[in-house]
């Protein structure tokens, strides 16, 4: 058992007698009163959602999973394909089951996978990526770090606001927590 407060995103639980994953949790401090913890859940098996409000030492089933790294291979429609490096067992994973995660995954990287008895049941995204800028509109010359951001396109479909210096073909490090930008990668 945890806490509500700990509660974190892509964690799978089980609540009111169903497995579901984390999609959100967000704490709510109030002056007054207990603070709460207010989730975004969504059932493993159907897909359905669910938005229960915790407070912050409400007891929660947390569930044991085992997790195994695989390599993502390519996606096709709804499917998403992952192999492991040892047997070369290849399982589809489906865009319910994979949330949001699927704008951080790179053909050929390593992903956890977390099964439950058996079955696979989520991932586990390193907390940053690097990806690369395929679109954004042009930088400025002579431009610094502001407190203004403009949009740019990633190699995955992802969205996010860039510094006026980033350009294009430029790669960049996201927190896959947040699905903001954090800094330019260097050129090695």
């Amino acid at each position: 058992m945890i806490q509500a407060s700990e509660l974190k995103k892509g964690m799978i639980i089980k609540y009111n007698g169903k497995l579901y994953s984390v999609v959100d949790a967000q704490f709510n401090f109030q002056g007054r009163g207990s603070s709460m913890v207010s989730t975004k859940l969504r059932d493993i098996e159907s897909g359905s959602g669910a938005n229960p409000r915790f407070g912050t030492s409400d007891k929660i089933e947390d569930i044991h999973l085992e997790r195994k790294n695989m390599e993502y291979l390519y996606s096709t429609g709804d499917a998403y394909i992952f192999m492991d490096n040892e047997s070369f067992e290849q399982i589809e994973l489906t865009k319910d089951i994979l949330g949001d995660a699927m704008d951080y995954l790179i053909e050929n990287s390593i992903i956890q996978i977390q099964f439950y008895q058996g079955n696979a049941v989520g991932i586990e995204l390193p907390i940053t990526v690097n990806l690369e800028v395929t679109y954004t509109e042009p930088g400025l010359k002579n431009a610094t770090v502001t407190t203004s951001f403009k949009p740019a396109t990633l190699q995955t479909g992802l969205e996010v606001g860039v510094p006026p210096f980033i350009e294009n073909g430029e790669i960049i490090k996201v927190d896959t927590r947040t699905g903001k930008y954090i800094e330019r990668v260097k050129n090695s």
